[in-house]
């Protein structure tokens, strides 16, 4: 059986279009979800 690494960080990409007026809230939900990870993440 493999044994993989552990993740070290986490990348969150959100594909977005003409999304101004949503965007703020989307990124504030995912970023508060993100930090009870206990990891580093991005957004993108």
């Amino acid at each position: 059986m493999f044994s993989y690494p552990p993740v070290k960080k986490v990348s969150i990409v959100i594909p977005v279009y003409n999304e101004q007026e949503s965007l703020p809230a989307l990124i504030h939900r995912t970023d508060t979800a993100c930090a009870t990870l206990g990891r580093q993440y991005e957004i993108l």
